[in-house]
This record gives structure tokens, C-alpha cells and sequence, in this order.
């Protein structure tokens, strides 16, 4: 949460600061960071979930995983770029905006994709997933792990959008937008991630687990 807490600080020194430029990086950079750290976050836990009950499908290889964080990592450094250049706005304004248009959009395709595999993983391994012997909270867990992605989606088509409409627009001034889909957004994966913690679910909501079924 420390890069939300660092974009928020930003949004406010945007109004009420001399120190613009700096303030725009803030706020952008840290609320993408913020974002980017709770997808991977995400990407991690589905991943130990897949290792663990997945048993219907070929699973995919560990170094895929690697691949998908260290493609998010790189989205979350041509952002910041971006923006560095874009809060600069000489004539490399378009350019900076281009990268950071490009940055999210990226991470907003792979999140989409790890989605999809996410979901055909669970409808494939339904029994496994959501077994009739464990605890509600056990069988609750990847149901928050999807809720968490499909916020995160929604979250990422707002910055999309919002970088794509500007500093000036709607989306970036109205605080029911910021509101809405950026601070609420962020708030409930937190929520969700600290409540559905994979430690918290192995040691409350498992019954019977074996050694080797663990997450770590």
C-alpha cells in the first residue's frame, strides 16, 4: 500500500502545490506502482492455487510465471517513464503519453489473459477447487482471488482511460471518479488479499491438508 499511500499524497499536492511536475509523478507512478504490486501480488497467489488444486489440467511451467511478473515489472516501468517525460511536457509530451498509454494497456492485456486462464482453470477443476470436505473459507478463496483480478481489470481500464483523456478531463478531476474506481478499487483488493491470505487459509480453512498440497 506504500505506493497508493505515496499516489495520494501526490493528488494532493497537485492542488496545492508550486511543485506540479514532481506532484504528477507522484500520484501517477505511485498509484501504478501501488496497482502493479497488487497484480503481481495476485499472480503469485493464483499461481499457488493453480500448483494446488489444478489436477485436471496440464499445468503450465514454473518459468511462465516468471515470464508473467517480469512482463508486468516492465509495464510498470514503461509507465513511470512515461509519465517522467509526459510531467515534463516539452516536445516529448506526446511520446511520454504514448508510453504510458502503452505501459497500461499491456498490463491490462496480460491481466485479461491470466483471467481467462484463471477462470477456465477453475471451471475445469471445479471439484478441486471448491471441495465439499473443506471449510467455506477454503472454498471462498478463489472466488476472492477472481474478484480481486476483475477489480484490479476495472482499475486498470480507468488509468487506461485516464491517461488517454488527459489531466484535464473528467476522469482525472471528478472525485467521484477518483473515488469510485481508483481509491474504492484499491481498498477492497487490500481488504480482500489480507482477509484471503493464502497463510490464513492454510491454517484456518484447511482440514486434512498434506505436506506436499501446501502453497509454499
Amino acid at each position: 500500500m506504500a505506493g497508493e499511500i505515496v499516489g495520494y499524497v501526490g493528488r494532493i499536492m497537485i492542488s496545492k502545490s508550486s511543485q506540479k511536475n514532481t506532484a504528477i509523478v507522484m500520484d501517477s507512478v505511485g498509484l501504478n506502482a501501488g496497482a502493479s504490486l497488487m497484480i503481481t501480488g495476485l499472480y503469485i497467489v493464483a499461481a499457488g492455487v493453480l500448483k494446488q488444486r489444478a489436477t485436471n489440467i496440464v499445468r503450465a511451467s514454473p518459468s511462465l510465471l516468471n515470464v508473467v511478473l517480469a512482463v508486468n515489472i516492465a509495464c510498470i516501468a514503461l509507465y513511470s517513464a512515461g509519465v517522467s517525460i509526459e510531467a515534463n511536457a516539452g516536445s516529448d509530451y506526446q511520446t511520454g503519453r504514448d508510453l504510458a498509454i502503452a505501459g497500461t494497456a499491456t498490463q491490462l492485456a496480460l491481466l485479461i489473459a491470466f483471467l481467462a486462464y484463471w477462470l477456465f482453470s477453475w471451471r475445469t477443476n471445479c471439484g478441486d477447487f471448491c471441495s465439499a470436505r473443506q471449510t467455506l473459507y477454503h472454498n471462498g478463496f478463489p472466488a476472492a482471488v477472481t474478484l480481486c483480478m476483475i477489480i484490479m481489470v476495472v482499475r486498470c481500464c480507468y488509468r487506461l482511460a485516464l491517461e488517454a483523456e488527459g489531466r484535464n478531463g473528467k476522469l482525472f478531476t471528478h472525485p467521484i471518479y477518483v473515488g469510485l474506481l481508483d481509491s474504492l478499487m484499491a481498498a477492497i483488493t487490500a481488504l480482500l488479499m489480507t482477509v484471503f491470505h493464502p497463510g490464513l487459509v492454510e491454517r484456518l480453512g484447511v482440514q486434512g491438508m498434506r505436506p506436499e498440497a501446501s502453497y509454499y
